[in-house]
């Protein structure tokens, strides 16, 4: 197993995904990152990534997979790429993200969105690179837990028979929430020969707690920070949000 993370932070004025409305980048909270985890058992390899963005268009997935063979001759079947799904995070399509922008603004925010794809597509490519020149013979063993009073469900069904996504706190034709959260942790520990150990930390919140026109990586890029500062820089961790959008 080998392990690589590279910084995909973006030029500023590159439009933010996560709201429907033209948002460029002014500032920078907290670097954006691609991690990869590398596989191999001595005759395929597998490279996992989770990407500190909201999501990641097709037409870019499809120049990942190619940059990445190229760098690394490991075809498409052997790459999984998933997102965090952080609301500060650059787009890569121009979707609803440049609403509100007037044609000389709109012009020269997708200039610089087609930068900062070349940017996202080199640095996953490199970071594959990297993470299979670090293999290293490894043991894994999986653990299951709970983080419980962190999620709420966002979907409520009123009192009128309507449902409603965030409809305020406290509201009171609120009848209840639509379903439950998830808060089932999971790691898969990779215990390493003469390298450091991997945390694969999986766990599933929607994140949008920053907002505003500063790049961040939001509350999964504070999560595995916060485990790599707790094991004293000995572990390195890979975050992998779940799928539970109303979480």
């Amino acid at each position: 197993v080998g392990f690589a993370r590279v910084d995909i932070t973006p030029p500023m004025g590159t439009p933010i995904s996560g709201y429907f409305g033209y948002r460029p980048a002014v500032g920078v909270l907290d670097p954006l990152e691609a991690t990869c985890v590398a596989f191999s058992d001595g005759c395929s390899t597998a490279l996992v990534y989770t990407v500190d963005n909201l999501h990641i268009s097709d037409d870019i997935i499809a120049r990942a997979w190619t940059a990445v063979g190229k760098a690394t001759g490991v075809g498409r079947d052997g790459v999984y790429i998933a997102s965090t799904h952080t609301h500060t995070g650059a787009a890569t399509e121009r979707a609803y993200y440049l609403i509100g922008a007037d044609p000389e603004t709109e012009k020269a925010a997708l200039a610089t969105l087609s930068q900062a794809n070349d940017l996202l597509v080199s640095r996953i490519a490199d970071a594959g690179r990297f993470a299979i020149a670090d293999l290293a013979p490894a043991e894994l063993s999986v653990g299951r837990g709970t983080c419980r009073g962190f999620s709420f469900i966002r979907l409520f069904r009123m009192k009128d028979g309507s449902v409603s996504t965030n409809p305020g706190i406290g509201n009171p034709q609120i009848d209840r929430p639509v379903g439950e959260p998830d808060e089932t942790v999971q790691l898969v520990r990779i215990a390493r020969r003469g390298r450091k150990e991997i945390a694969i930390v999986n766990f599933q919140c929607h994140p949008d707690v920053i907002g505003g026109r500063s790049i961040s990586a939001d509350w999964p890029g504070f999560a595995r920070r916060t485990i790599e500062r707790a094991m004293d820089g000995e572990v390195l961790c890979a975050f992998f949000n779940g799928a539970q959008g109303d979480t």
